[in-house]
Order: structure tokens, then sequence, then C-alpha cells
């Protein structure tokens, strides 16, 4: 009879866990909008310390940091001070790997509005954005570029994230010019860029986003190193380049739009040209895998983005006369993809 209640109560632990993951997330999201682990940078604090420097409710406060210490964001001490963990480190505003733009970017309220939409969006086949704010994503944030910016940041986070593993999975010594197509801010072309220091780099987005990676004293510092082109790389891609970057890209568009921007890299890439696919591979079959949550953002998100099974990806670049060379496993959940033009012999 006890093995038969442990059997009907492991599910519903289980599904429990679930939610529990759920105020995880808000919880942590929460410290990063208060910038706690700003003020615990320096040195341990007390709770009646960090309360007044954050203007924080103290006994609320208390709450709130026994919760994070039991989920290692957090450390109480012996001496009842409270420090950072190799975790909350993440969740400094002044560190190059932080964080806190893609806390912001998830909790932001257009993109709750969106997930809040998922139910609709199954049911018409429309985005969850679209159908929050009347407009799909990208058309809304050439609008609103404040909203735009908080785009830009995160994904400029998830890229610092994955640069290093990427420069591991990859060799890139044996190429000299290198175009970041849709490479945002540019910090995977600036962490490219700073360990291959005879390489030369080209970064393309649109306009909004080219003016604020022109501000960023990591562009700066690389002069001549670094050309920021404005453009649209459904329109237009830069010539005369040995290998093309596309990290996350793909993944936002339907196969029609996949097709035509690869039509156009196709040209661009000549006979010996190396095109770089970086994005999500998911299974043949289902089984657990983070991408297929990234999946349901990618529905939520974009009109028609998706992420992809290497099939489908072979698929895509079939049609636009390009062949998938090789693929190469990173640290992270991207998988980078060598895409080659088809030998017309």
């Amino acid at each position: 009879m006890l093995n038969q209640q442990t059997q009907e109560i492991s599910p519903a632990l289980e599904l429990f866990a679930v939610i529990r993951a759920g105020w995880a997330f808000e919880a942590i999201a929460t410290a990063a909008r208060l910038q706690i682990a700003d003020h615990l940078k320096e040195q341990p604090l007390s709770l009646s310390a960090l309360a007044e420097k954050t203007r924080l409710h103290p006994d609320m406060l208390f709450r709130f940091l026994r919760a994070l210490c039991a989920l290692n964001i957090f450390r109480q001490r012996s001496d009842q001070t409270y420090e950072l963990t190799d975790l909350s480190e993440f969740l400094c505003t002044d560190v190059p790997w932080s964080f806190v733009p893609i806390f912001e970017y998830l909790t932001h309220a257009s993109h709750r509005n969106s997930w809040e939409c998922l139910g609709k969006s199954i049911q018409t086949g429309r985005s969850g954005f679209q159908l929050a704010h009347g407009k799909e994503a990208f058309e809304k944030w050439k609008e609103d570029t404040r909203e735009g910016e908080v785009f830009s940041k995160a994904m400029n986070a998830f890229s610092l994230q994955e640069a290093y593993g990427i420069l591991w999975s990859f060799d890139f010594s044996g190429f000299l010019k290198v175009c970041d197509l849709g490479g945002g801010l540019g910090d995977l072309l600036c962490t490219l860029l700073g360990f291959h220091q005879n390489m030369q780099g080209i970064l393309l987005d649109l306009e909004a986003v080219i003016q604020k990676a022109a501000e960023r004293e990591e562009i700066q510092r690389l002069g001549s190193r670094c050309e920021l082109k404005s453009g649209n790389l459904f329109e237009s891609i830069p010539q005369h380049c040995d290998i093309y970057l596309m990290k996350n890209i793909l993944h936002d568009w339907d196969d029609a739009q996949c097709k035509k921007a690869l039509f156009g890299i196709r040209s661009a890439l000549g006979k010996k040209g190396v095109l770089l696919v970086i994005d999500i591979i998911l299974p043949e079959v289902t089984v657990q895998h983070e991408g297929l949550l990234m999946d349901l953002e990618m529905m939520v998100m974009t009109a028609g983005g998706k992420e992809r099974t290497e099939k489908e990806f072979r698929q895509l670049f079939q049609a636009a006369d390009l062949q998938l060379k090789k693929i190469y496993n990173t640290p992270f959940i991207c998988s980078i993809m060598e895409v080659v033009s088809v030998d017309p012999a």
C-alpha cells in the first residue's frame, strides 16, 4: 500500500518541482532587478547594512535572501553577513558576463504579455507577440527603439556567454576576414578579433543597432580592424569575406525567409567561402532536450521562427545550393554547422 501511494505521489512532486522552478526564476530575476549583487561585490554585508544600502524592508529582505541562499545564489556566512557565490557574480551589472540584461528582457512587459498569449497562439497559428501587441516583434522594435535595445542587450549577453565556447570548438586560425551577419552589438565578433590579431571583421546589423555598437569601447579599440555596416541580411551581404557567421539568426524566421537569406549568402560565399550557422539542433525524435522549450520561445516571439532538426537544416541549405559539411558541438546548447557552397562540378 505504501509503495502504491509513493508511486502516486512521485509524479505530483515532479510537477510541483516545475512550479518551484518558476518561483525560483522570479526570485532571481528580482535580485537582478534590485541589483543586490552589486552591493555585495566589494565585501560581505550584514542584513541591516544591505537593507540600508538598497533601501529595502529588512524583514522582507531577510526572507528573500534566505530563499536565495537556499538556491545558492547568495551565501550567509558564520558572522551572519551575506556574500556572493559563483552564481551571483553573474548578477553584477558591471561585469562583461552579466546575466542582468537577459533577466531584464525575459521579465519585460512585452515578453510577459506575449507568453500570456501562448494559448491563443496555439489556437490561431499567430505569434504570441503579434497577438499581444498587434504587430511582430522586429517591426515593433524598429518603432520602439528603447524596447528594441532591451532585446539587443539580452542577445548580446547570450552571445558573450557562448563566444568562448564557439572559439574553443572551431578553428578560426586559417581565416583573415570574417563577417558577423546580424551580429548585434558585436560581442562575438570582438571576442573573435581579440583572439586572432591578424583577422579583419565586418559587423552587419540594422542601423539602430549599429549606431549603438559604434559607441562601445570594445568596438572602438579595434579601430580599422572592425568595419560597421548598416544593412539587412535579406537584402545585401558584404562581399569578399573568408567566413560568415550567423548566430541565432535562422531560428527567428520561417523557411521561406531563411532560404531568401541563404541565397544571398550563397552568392557572397563563392567557391571557397565558409558559412558558420550557430544554432540549436533539435533531436529527430522527441526526447528531453533544452531546445524544445526554446522552440516555444520562438513560437511566442517570432512570426514563423522555430528551432530545427539537422534534417530540416540540411533541407534549407540544399534549397540554397549549400551543403552542411560538418557539425561541431559546443559547451552550450548551440552547435556550429560548417556550411559551404555546393561544388558545381
